[in-house]
């Protein structure tokens, strides 16, 4: 919308609608309902299997270009720099997962240029990894690493925003599996 307001709908068992109901998430939103929490409106929005991902407008004195998440974090798709897992219980090997309710701001890495911050331009979101494309090209990917879709040379989940070395882009697009920029 014109006045960077976001709405979701969908499926909300893990939380990527961003419409908790009081102690609990709604399974199901079934029409689109306002997301609060993203500081200085949104710019664009994209939205994974089990999450979504959202870049400020910058209004009323917010960061431009800030990235945030919510949902799901199994495999670390949040970027959070933490993939949600515990103990079922002190005693128990049995893991689980938690949802992340309401948009948290991603900790981007500091630009190799001056340490200045970085500025997302683009965010997409592909099942359960993602991408950011910055203003001045640089590509950050994380998430689900299986079959090198991150394109970091190697086949292991990143937690946190990770620049791809040596690649500038002009847009990019996360697919089920796959990465294009």
């Amino acid at each position: 919308f014109d006045d960077g307001a976001l709405l979701a709908a969908g499926n909300n068992a893990k939380g990527a609608a961003a419409q908790p109901k009081g102690g609990a998430l709604l399974e199901v939103q079934p029409t689109p309902a306002a997301v609060a929490g993203v500081a200085g409106g949104v710019a664009g929005a994209a939205a994974g299997a089990d999450f979504s991902l959202a870049v400020s407008a910058g209004r009323d004195g917010a960061a431009r270009g800030a990235l945030y998440a919510w949902g799901w974090s199994e495999h670390g798709q949040l970027g959070l720099n933490d993939d949600g897992c515990y103990n079922t219980s002190a005693s128990s090997v049995k893991l689980t997962y938690t949802a992340e309710r309401a948009p948290r701001r991603v900790n981007l890495p500091p630009a190799a240029a001056g340490g200045a911050p970085r500025v997302v331009a683009f965010a997409s979101a592909g099942a359960h990894h993602a991408a950011a494309l910055c203003e001045d090209g640089e590509l950050l990917t994380w998430g689900d690493g299986s079959y090198g879709k991150l394109g970091h040379k190697e086949q292991r989940n990143r937690l946190a925003p990770t620049p791809v070395a040596n690649f500038r882009a002009r847009h990019v697009q996360c697919g089920g599996g796959t990465t294009c920029a």
